[in-house]
């Protein structure tokens, strides 16, 4: 394959490297797409290692225009899960019990331009925030991806028992 392929072996990030040779992490390989990467939404799952695929257990849904960046850049999941600093309480402590962390694109949503007006923008920015909140609520119906929150200004925690 080509240098401007989607080969891993072109791919000179050591994160890409590093979460390839993990036994405990299983990666939709829509993720490792560097050229044209993937827009949509991913979710993080956590499961016993010998558990189906099937049962796994959803601990955050995100969206990224880049899902290749939000994973493995700067301060991208799997940056901070081989740092082991990651902000999701359930992800470091399932890591500290040897689980299994599955990261997998829940959906692509490919860029809808129109004729590049601001109203076009608008909505294209929105169906990506749409997504993100239609698999959120999804698996927070089924007691799962608990700690999420919206993105945006919110109250904390100890402000919103107050009220």
């Amino acid at each position: 394959m080509s240098k401007d392929s989607n080969d891993t072996n072109a791919n000179r990030n050591q994160t890409v490297k590093w979460c390839l040779q993990q036994s405990f992490i299983e990666l939709d390989d829509r993720l490792l797409k560097f050229i044209n990467p993937v827009r949509g939404v991913y979710g993080i799952f956590i499961k016993d290692k010998d558990q189906k695929k099937e049962q796994k257990k959803c601990v955050y849904v995100g969206k990224a225009e880049n899902l290749y960046s939000r994973m493995f850049m700067n301060d991208g999941h799997i940056v901070a899960i081989r740092k082991g600093i990651h902000f999701n309480p359930q992800l470091n402590q399932a890591l500290g019990q040897g689980k299994i962390i599955v990261i997998e694109v829940l959906e692509e949503v490919p860029y809808n331009k129109g004729d590049c007006s601001i109203e076009d923008y608008n909505r294209d920015m929105q169906k990506l925030a749409s997504a993100e909140y239609h698999y959120i609520d999804f698996y927070q119906n089924k007691g799962e991806c608990l700690w999420q929150l919206p993105e945006g200004k919110h109250l904390s925690y100890k402000e919103w028992c107050k009220k």
